[in-house]
């Protein structure tokens, strides 16, 4: 009741269950955040998951740096098809949405295994663009060129990637000129990610 304390008895031990999962609830949507259950997904599921998710993390119902943790854990992409073209709209949604990351959090986007096995050179133009345009606060600007120069400080092999990089881009064209039956049953079963992912092509033009 209002105004009581209670006093623990001796030898007993008071303690809080942990909870496996943090549920965010924004816009009737219900998102379980648990890293143990997302990484698990196949490609359609993430994919369909990450839709969700990023209008949440604009909204902030979902924090930023929370939602970097899953994307960057090295699980998270372990099991995606080179060969089927989810891992590529994954990375283009992000792109889409990079405004919304501190200058770390996108330095932790560009060093996961998401983004090197499945971004191209043009998704590294784009952010490099969005990263070091003019119109950026001259202290944001800053920030970012702190985070890039700490990035290559402790990988400095990152210059030679840019013919893997180049690579990358000629096998995204391939990819996405074989639009395979499994994805148009996907998009088809899923029409608010078409219009995600068109929005998010739609930005990085």
């Amino acid at each position: 009741r209002p105004g009581k304390v209670e006093v623990p008895i001796g030898g007993e031990v008071i303690h809080r269950r942990p909870r496996a999962a943090r549920q965010v609830r924004g816009g009737g949507d219900e998102e379980v955040v648990d890293v143990g259950k997302i990484i698990r997904l196949d490609g359609p599921a993430k994919l369909n998951w990450l839709c969700k998710a990023l209008p949440m993390v604009r909204r902030r119902k979902l924090q930023p740096a929370e939602f970097m943790d899953i994307v960057t854990n090295q699980r998270f992409s372990s099991n995606l098809d080179d060969a089927m073209p989810f891992g590529s709209q994954m990375v283009s949604a992000l792109r889409s949405e990079i405004g919304e990351y501190q200058p770390l959090q996108v330095q932790q986007l560009r060093g996961c295994d998401l983004w090197a096995r499945f971004a191209d050179s043009d998704d590294e133009r784009f952010v490099d663009k969005a990263t070091t345009s003019s119109s950026l606060p001259a202290a944001r600007a800053a920030a970012y060129a702190a985070a890039a120069a700490a990035a290559s400080a402790r990988q400095p092999g990152k210059a030679a990637e840019g013919s893997r990089g180049e690579e990358r881009h000629e096998e995204k064209r391939e990819k996405e000129s074989k639009k395979t039956s499994q994805e148009q049953k996907f998009l088809r079963q899923r029409p608010e990610n078409t219009k995600v992912l068109a929005l998010a092509e739609e930005k990085t033009r």
